[in-house]
């Protein structure tokens, strides 16, 4: 959401831009600047943290890719888990050929 249609989205609803502002960030689901190529995010949840979801956080910030993290996927069986763009992946993020 860009700052200027927020300040008109405040404009037009007569509310400060604090109020429209403090809406707009408290759901993770807006965002302030563009979402990324890839949407990644990383369980880290126990099965995962037990078994590497650190290493897989590392390596993505090694190669500069963005990513969220999430406290579960649903996926311990495969830990560690990494959700790309929907798709599960586990292990190594070099395996995934765009990164």
């Amino acid at each position: 959401m860009p700052q200027a249609e927020l300040q008109r989205l405040a404009g037009a609803m007569a509310r400060p831009l604090s109020e429209v502002m403090g809406v707009a960030s408290f759901y993770h689901l807006f965002r302030f600047d563009p979402p990324p190529p890839h949407r990644c995010v990383v369980c880290r949840g126990t099965a995962c943290f037990v078994r590497g979801a650190e290493r897989l956080e590392a390596a993505l910030q090694q190669r500069g890719v963005g990513f969220e993290t999430a406290s579960c996927v649903g996926a311990c069986g495969q830990a560690p888990v990494l959700v790309c763009d929907g798709a599960v992946a586990t292990g190594d993020p070099g395996a995934l050929p765009w990164l």
